[in-house]
């Protein structure tokens, strides 16, 4: 088995069979994955189209851009998966608090 520098193997059976699991469960709470992508892709997009004004991203920090992109993809799992799980919302409050702690 190969290693990776800082020790960790590159391949661990049950590593695989745990990811798979996480992503069984999440195709459940944010819908199917390819789906999610291009919900979340259209929206970042737009986004991406009004910053395009020089005027407008220069307005917003770094911490302030990852936290509406982290939001629209938390957005897309709502709306393709399961709209009455808890941590979209509270993942959703997280990042608007990150977003404002970056302004301050």
């Amino acid at each position: 088995m190969s290693v990776i520098p800082w020790g960790l193997p590159l391949y661990r059976p049950e590593g695989v069979e745990q990811a798979d699991h996480v992503i069984d469960e999440h195709n459940r709470t944010h819908g199917c994955w390819s789906r999610q992508c291009l919900v979340a892709r259209a929206l970042k997009e737009i986004v991406e189209e009004a910053q395009n004004d020089r005027l407008y991203e220069s307005r917003m920090t770094p911490g302030q851009r990852e936290a509406i992109d982290m939001i629209l993809t938390k957005i897309s799992r709502i709306v393709c998966g399961n709209p009455h799980h808890p941590d979209h919302v509270l993942d959703i409050i997280g990042y608007a608090r990150l977003f404002q702690r970056s302004s301050e």
